[in-house]
């Protein structure tokens, strides 16, 4: 059986709700869909999700542009011609826009002199240096991203077949919750999570713990860290 598509999802999820025919009710299917899908994507570590690229930074800079899909920051690695220095990129806790100690603790020690890249901290949509650049330099980037938003005339999700039932029922029970009967709603939605988490396997995005900063170089998180 061939894989569903989005179009058929958002069918099934009416179905479900007992909404056929309803006026208006397509676009709020809509929401619900994409609520629960972004929900999902930022609550579970999906592979799928993981992606990489290079930022080319010229010389004199100290601030890189993040691509506009960039959830969260994993490592940062500068590219030496066709080399790239490999080390072990270890997934840390998610931590809120809110907390800008990394990037304060840069902009503390920042100079105007020339160097190569050695800290960075992200800030907003943009990565900073602790210095400006000497050179030419093209930054390694991996992250973790966001999804693109649901296309319902096309295409599938981009997180793995087996999360197209989750989608789907997490979006139909925050339909209920809305619709009728938020308390039972919300009650089923919380079991079906904890239920699915428990036999899943996929680990929550923010269970990585960062480690104890005695035993960090210096910065060292999705925010921000050494650059090796």
């Amino acid at each position: 059986m061939s894989r569903r598509t989005w179009s058929e999802i958002k069918n099934e999820h009416v179905s479900r709700v007992a909404m056929n025919g309803a006026k208006g009710y397509s676009d709020r299917a809509y929401q619900f869909l994409s609520a629960a899908y972004f929900d999902l994507a930022a609550l579970f570590h999906h592979p799928e999700l993981d992606a990489n690229v290079g930022i080319d930074v010229a010389v004199g800079n100290a601030f890189a542009a993040l691509p506009a899909d960039v959830n969260v920051v994993f490592s940062c690695n500068l590219l030496d011609n066709a080399t790239i220095p490999l080390t072990e990129i270890v997934p840390s806790e998610f931590r809120s826009v809110l907390e800008f100690q990394e990037a304060h603790s840069l902009m503390q020690d920042f100079s105007t002199a020339p160097a190569e890249p050695k800290h960075w901290s992200r800030y907003g949509d943009q990565i900073i240096f602790k210095a400006q650049t000497d050179i030419d330099y093209t930054v390694h980037l991996f992250y973790y991203k966001t999804p693109a938003e649901p296309d319902f005339k096309a295409s599938n999700s981009e997180m793995a077949e087996i999360w197209d039932e989750r989608i789907l029922e997490l979006s139909v029970l925050r339909a209920k919750t809305a619709l009728w009967r938020p308390d039972l709603g919300q009650a089923d939605s919380e079991v079906e999570m904890l239920t699915f988490y428990q036999f899943s396997g996929y680990p929550l995005l923010r269970d990585h713990p960062l480690f104890p900063r005695p035993e960090r170089r210096t910065i060292d998180s999705p925010h921000g860290g050494p650059i090796t």
